[in-house]
């Protein structure tokens, strides 16, 4: 188009699921874009990444000693552009491994080969440490990741695990693993990301 974009242009979104998308698709060019409108959390990355450590601790068996984890739940973590980010080689390798050996139960002394991993497959027995869990593996993605939208992304979700948390201790109330989760999604669910400027 012969007609530049400048600060009289609109883009009116109907769907606030297109609002990244939008956000990377625009000319190098612009350097300033005016966000009036929030971004669900749960449509973040880092949301999908708590889901899945969630459920990787959920499925996880205790066997001699061991602690083993479910290869769907492992391979879909070494997946995740977060772990890709950090560690892209060593998890191609562990992926490449589980998928060719058909190995069901990942054992934990077998995939903890590097400071993420061994963080990453750490096993937690009540809500207090999944807590515990979820911050430092997100603490260390924050600490060693380069995108500063997935960097704040990752630290409203460090914000608020820790919030909802001390809250919980506060009541002194026993809780399950299954209550605790239920809760944080819930939470994590009604957050939304304000864009200024």
């Amino acid at each position: 188009s012969s007609e530049e974009l400048d600060k009289r242009t609109v883009i009116v979104l109907t769907d606030e699921n297109m609002l990244v998308p939008t956000l990377h698709s625009l000319p190098e060019e612009i350097k300033q874009v005016n966000v009036t409108m929030g971004y669900p959390f749960k449509m973040t990355l880092t949301y999908t990444f708590i889901d899945r450590l969630i459920t990787l601790q959920s499925h996880k068996r205790g066997k001699e000693g061991s602690v083993q984890f479910y290869h769907a739940d492992v391979t879909g973590l070494l997946s995740h552009p977060y772990i890709l980010n950090c560690e892209p080689k060593l998890a191609a390798e562990h992926k490449k491994s589980i998928i060719s050996n058909h190995i069901i139960s990942v054992n934990r002394e077998d995939i903890a080969t590097c400071e993420l991993f061994n963080i990453l497959f750490d096993a937690t027995d009540d809500w207090s440490s999944l807590s515990q869990y979820l911050l430092r593996v997100l603490s260390y993605i924050a600490e060693h990741y380069t995108d500063p939208i997935h960097i704040e992304y990752l630290r409203i979700a460090i914000e608020e695990i820790g919030k909802l948390s001390r809250s919980i201790r506060r009541c002194e109330l026993p809780l399950s693993n299954e209550v605790f989760t239920s809760l944080m999604r819930r939470h994590l669910q009604t957050i939304t990301i304000p864009y200024e400027g």
